[in-house]
């Protein structure tokens, strides 16, 4: 399960699925955030793109400062939507892993 977690992110450190989990990543400054129904649009002020992120997505990012390991914000949200940990836990590491890419979590 180590390297499931792990997967496409370098600097994590785990001891494994429900173990501690380090990410040296933050959310990036300059952002502006409009609550738009249950989605959350960001606008970047460095790249004047905006970003649109559904429910899920929108919960990751709220979650993330507070809670910055996706074991953990898998299990809120299977909580919070009666689903399969497992499943999150690809969705969520989807989701962090595009935010990368767009350079919205930042190491």
């Amino acid at each position: 399960m180590e390297n499931e977690v792990a997967r496409g992110f370098p600097e994590f450190h785990t001891a494994g699925f429900g173990g501690p989990v380090t990410i040296p990543v933050k959310r990036l400054d300059g952002l502006i955030l409009r609550k738009v129904r249950r989605d959350l649009l960001l606008l970047d002020t460095e790249s004047h793109q905006i970003h649109q992120l559904n429910e899920t997505a929108s919960f990751i990012w709220d979650n993330w400062e507070q809670v910055p390991d996706p074991v953990e914000i898998a299990r809120l949200l299977a909580q919070k939507f009666d689903v399969e940990e497992q499943v999150v836990l690809n969705d969520v590491s989807a989701v962090v892993g595009r935010l990368r890419e767009l350079k919205l979590l930042v190491v």
